[in-house]
């Protein structure tokens, strides 16, 4: 059975959240992490398939990755990753990253806490493909929402996570649609199905399910915008 595979660093919870929201059969997903930490026991707790990859350097780590691919029948990898991959993954099956932030701003590990210092009015996840460098590749999919205090770190975790939650979904609804993520970006663009992106934003009961409190209220107002 072909699977969509997940490469998490530290909790995972927005890939969890993902996976609830675009109702994926744990037989068809599988998580890879390279440390023990939140990921892992979510996926240990799910009952979904575990893997640990290692490799101290960016290739070594990447090997790693791109084997335990293949032994797993994973034809799609999702990365919300603190590490960089590279060669030999990249460029051997697709390799699709979220980040929080409407890319190209505020690239590197925390997209979070820079949009806050600069008090931008929005907050913002990004789905993309990767490249060699670090949040450079190009942008598929992108989830924003106002934000009101826009200083308040808390507040845009908050609506980060539930972006990047957004974003899984949508990339899980592409991956049961097959779409080529190895055709020319132009064709792929246009072939994106943009009824799947809402569907995943609204339809799937992202409002509905599992999305309480403050992410909920924060997210009054969103939109969902396809880059062209």
């Amino acid at each position: 059975m072909r699977k969509i595979g997940f490469l998490l660093s530290a909790g995972g919870s927005a890939c969890f959240q993902g996976l609830n929201l675009a109702q994926l059969k744990k037989e068809e997903v599988a998580i890879i992490v390279d440390r023990e930490g939140g990921a892992a026991d979510g996926a240990r707790n799910l009952g979904i398939d575990l893997h640990y990859a290692n490799g101290m350097t960016r290739s070594e780590l990447s090997q790693s990755v791109l084997d335990i691919a293949r032994e797993n029948e994973i034809d799609c990898l999702v990365m919300l990753f603190s590490r960089l991959v590279g060669k030999p993954l990249l460029g051997n099956m697709p390799v699709l990253n979220i980040h929080p932030s409407l890319l190209p701003s505020f690239p590197g590990l925390d997209g979070v806490a820079p949009a806050a210092e600069a008090q931008m009015p929005f907050q913002g996840a990004t789905l993309h493909l990767a490249d060699d460098g670090m949040d450079t590749g190009p942008v598929l999919a992108q989830a924003v929402s106002a934000i009101h205090g826009t200083s308040d770190i808390g507040a845009r975790q908050s609506v980060a996570f539930a972006l990047k939650s957004a974003l899984v979904a949508l990339a899980i609804d592409w991956w049961r649609e097959r779409v080529d993520f190895s055709a020319p970006l132009n064709d792929l663009r246009r072939g994106l199905p943009v009824p799947l992106a809402y569907n995943s934003f609204v339809s799937h009961g992202f409002f509905d399910r599992g999305l309480e409190g403050r992410s909920a209220d924060l997210l009054e107002k969103k939109f969902l915008a396809l880059s062209r």
